[in-house]
C-alpha cells in the first residue's frame, strides 16, 4: 500500500533544511537512506529557491509518495518553465546539484508543463522501512 505526503515551504534560506527534515521524518527514513534522500530533496528545493525568481509569500511544494521500497519525490514552484536540465559536472559557477541528483537517485527529470517540477525516484535499502 502506498503513502503520499505533501507540504509547501516558504521561499527563503531555510526552505531546503525545513524540507529535508520534514521529508526524512514523514518517510521515517534512517541511515544512508535518510542521508541520500535529505541531500536529494535539499538540492531540488535549493534549486527552486535560487533560480525560480520567486517572491516573499510564494512557496516551493514538495510531494512524496512511497510504494514499498520505492520513493518518488517532486519539487515544484510557480517560477515558470524549467530551462534545459543538465547534470553536467563541467560548470565552473556551481550548479552541481543535478549531478548529485543524477548520481544518488534511480532516475530524475523535469515535467514538461507551465510550472517548474523536478522529480526523482529512489529505492530504499531497507524494503521494510
Amino acid at each position: 500500500m502506498g503513502q503520499d505526503f505533501r507540504r509547501g515551504f516558504d521561499v527563503g534560506l531555510a526552505a531546503a533544511s525545513e524540507a529535508r527534515r520534514w521529508l526524512v521524518d514523514a518517510l521515517a527514513l534512517r541511515g544512508r537512506d535518510a542521508e541520500d534522500v535529505a541531500l536529494l530533496v535539499s538540492e531540488l528545493v535549493s534549486n527552486s529557491v535560487q533560480h525560480a525568481g520567486l517572491q516573499a509569500g510564494q512557496q516551493v511544494s514538495v510531494r512524496a509518495s512511497r510504494t514499498d521500497a520505492v520513493l518518488r519525490v517532486e519539487v515544484s514552484d510557480e517560477g515558470g518553465r524549467f530551462g534545459k536540465a543538465s547534470a553536467s559536472p563541467d560548470r565552473r559557477d556551481g550548479g552541481r546539484g543535478l549531478v548529485l541528483v543524477s548520481a544518488l537517485s534511480d532516475d530524475w527529470g523535469v515535467h514538461p508543463d507551465d510550472t517548474t517540477r523536478l522529480w526523482f525516484t529512489y529505492t530504499t535499502r531497507d524494503a521494510a522501512a
